[in-house]
Order: structure tokens, then C-alpha cells, then sequence
């Protein structure tokens, strides 16, 4: 097996620290994922992701084992120490996993160069209700086995595709069509529409951010509305706190769009409850019924919050589609829909565009 190629690693687009984080997260979601929940939340405290193991793994351990990684680049020199303010972060990192995430059993420090022997001699001697744990660059290259193989190429080999090379291929299979297909006067129709958001673009989901924004302000209107009586301040209570939770996850999930993040997406849709609860489905009733003016708004962050509930499920159906065949006659407009769609935009690069026409049976 060739080696790890890491000066083609710090060559890819976006950072080399969320690159190494990204390669780890999806080398343990590939070999042990099958073994229990893989969480990844938008701004863990402690870790970047972690994994409770359901069943006994022999890598891993026993069920119940609850395993944390955090992941740094450091973009150390030959031999060189940690110094003061890593090692200052690294114990910060493990007391905050201590805190807000209780109960993980193991937690991993995952660098790309091994430590020194002082730096190992130091991260051994902490004091944890945790087990901890040195990864390196090692397990990396021993992990990538499997289905993990694939990222053997895309991050280090011939599967690279950058930005550039993207929008130079899109060029070479549009020319056929160039003389037909006009961008500048393309009209986006409700199938485009469908099909960009499964595609995940950040723009065709700004209804997610544009309803956080007004559950937040009918929350506001309604914390801030003439006091009720004690026996039904409770619900207007129960109602703001539910708005402000659902415009904290269209928030996360918003940005998980648009960084597209599909494992945090995915954590971040799972946990989000499938129907709102009795005290808040029936407190606009309740409050009308007493002509209090907190009702009005009350009843607005409640419909949002159907509203969002509705929103999420649209998320997590348009993303679970793997395969979307798109039916009309000749000259509907199939081709150039197919140039759109895959032409680079602001937000993300060019896509594959494939003529059938140039697909033969002896082809594989």
C-alpha cells in the first residue's frame, strides 16, 4: 500500500484542519459506525464527534463503551513540542467533554504527527474519568481498509476533483450545447426548484433561515405581551421556549446546508422531535379563549412551529434522495436543465454532466 501523500492533502480546497477532521470523522463513520451512534454536532463541546457503541466491536471494545475524538492538524516541524497553549487546549478540551458530554468512556486526542516523547509522557500523566487515548497519522493509513479505501484517492490520489477541474470538464461537455443553451435567460421551474434542494444548495433552503428569524421575533412579541395569570403563564412560557429551540435547529440545520456537512445534517435532523406537545399545540386556545393579547402571538410561534416541524421533515426527505430520474418528451428541456444544474455557481462548483447519447452498450 503507497504511503500517505499529506503534501497532496495540504493542496485540497478549504482548510487543512477542517480537511483532517472531515477525513477522520468519515474513516470511524465507515469502520465502526455499523457498532452504535455516531453524533457530530455543530459545535461540541470537547470533541468534534463521538460514538456510542451498541454492539461489541473488537477494536473499540464492549457495548456501553462511549468513545470521543478531537482532531488537530498541527502543522508541527520535525520533532517539535506542543508548547504551552496546545497542551493548555488539549486540557481544555478534555474537562469541557467531562462537563457537557457525561458518560463517554475513552477520549481521543487524533494527531497527524506523533508527539514527542515529553508531549506523551505529559497527555498520559492527566487526570481523567476518561481513558485516554494518542491516534496519529498511523491509524489513519491503517484504518483506510474497507470502504474507508475510497478515501485513499480523494484526499490523497487521483479522485481529487478541484473546483478548477470541475469547471474545466463542465466546459468541455456543454460546447455540444453552447449554441443552444442560454443562461443568461434560463428560468428556474418548480422541478429545478425540487431537484436543487436535493442537491442540497444552500440557497434553495433560505426559507429555513427566513422562518428561524420570524420564530424568534413572535417569541420575542410574545415574552414581551402584558403578563397572563399564573395558571396558563406556563404554556406562554413552554410556547417561547419551543420556538426559540426550533429557530436554534432551522439555524444549525441552515448551516449544515450549506457547508455540506451531511453527517452533522443528518444528526442534527434526528434529533428533532416529530410533534409538538400538548401544553404548546393547545395553549393559542386556551390563551384566546381568555382574550389575552399574548395570544395573538402565541398563536403565530405555535403555527411556525408546525411550520418548522414540516420544513425539517421536507429536509430530511429531499436528502435522503440518492437517485432522481427526471421524465419528459424530446425538446422538453431535459438537456438544458442538466447544464444548469450542474454549471458552478457562488456557493459550490461544477457538477458531472454525461450525455446519454455518448453512452454505448460496450461502455462500463
Amino acid at each position: 500500500m503507497p504511503a500517505l501523500n499529506w503534501d497532496t492533502f495540504t493542496l485540497l480546497p478549504g482548510s487543512a484542519e477542517r480537511n483532517f477532521e472531515l477525513l477522520c470523522r468519515g474513516i470511524v463513520r465507515h469502520n465502526y459506525g455499523s457498532y452504535g451512534v455516531l453524533r457530530a454536532l455543530k459545535n461540541q463541546p470537547g470533541v468534534e464527534f463521538h460514538l456510542k457503541l451498541e454492539r461489541r466491536s473488537d477494536a473499540l471494545g464492549d457495548p456501553g463503551r462511549w468513545w470521543g475524538w478531537q482532531c488537530k492538524w498541527y502543522d508541527l516541524p520535525a520533532n517539535g513540542a506542543l508548547g504551552a497553549t496546545r497542551r493548555k487546549r488539549i486540557e481544555e478540551g478534555i474537562r469541557k467533554t467531562e462537563q457537557h458530554v457525561p458518560g463517554i468512556t475513552d477520549w481521543v486526542l487524533w494527531t497527524r504527527q506523533t508527539l514527542t516523547k515529553a508531549d506523551q509522557d505529559w497527555f498520559e500523566g492527566l487526570s481523567s474519568t476518561m481513558r485516554l487515548h494518542l491516534w496519529t497519522a498511523d491509524e489513519i493509513d491503517n484504518l483506510l481498509v474497507g470502504q474507508a479505501s475510497v478515501f485513499r484517492s480523494t484526499y490523497f490520489g487521483d479522485l481529487i476533483l478541484t473546483p478548477d477541474f470541475l469547471r474545466e470538464r463542465h466546459e468541455y461537455s456543454v460546447a455540444p450545447i453552447r449554441a443552444r443553451w442560454q443562461p443568461e435567460v434560463h428560468h428556474v421551474v418548480d422541478a429545478e426548484h425540487s431537484l436543487r434542494r436535493m442537491l442540497g444548495e444552500s440557497d434553495s433552503w433560505d426559507e429555513l433561515r427566513a422562518l428561524g428569524l420570524d420564530l424568534r421575533s413572535q417569541a420575542d412579541a410574545a415574552q414581551a405581551a402584558p403578563a397572563v395569570p399564573s395558571i396558563i403563564a406556563s404554556s406562554v412560557s413552554d410556547v417561547v421556549e419551543t420556538a426559540r429551540l426550533f429557530a436554534d435547529a432551522l439555524e444549525r440545520v441552515a448551516e449544515a446546508v450549506r457547508d455540506g456537512d451531511i453527517d452533522l445534517l443528518r444528526d442534527e435532523l434526528s434529533a428533532q422531535p416529530r410533534a409538538l406537545t400538548a401544553e404548546v399545540a393547545t395553549a393559542p386556545r386556551r390563551l384566546r379563549s381568555g382574550n389575552h393579547l399574548v395570544g395573538l402571538y402565541v398563536t403565530n410561534a405555535v403555527a411556525g412551529c408546525r411550520e418548522a416541524l414540516h420544513l425539517l421533515s421536507k429536509v430530511e426527505e429531499a436528502f435522503s434522495s440518492r437517485v432522481v430520474a427526471l421524465v419528459a418528451p424530446a425538446g422538453c428541456g431535459k438537456t438544458h436543465l442538466a447544464a444548469q444544474l450542474t454549471a458552478p455557481t457562488d456557493s459550490r462548483p461544477a457538477g458531472m454532466l454525461l450525455h446519454g447519447r455518448d453512452l454505448h452498450a460496450t461502455h462500463t
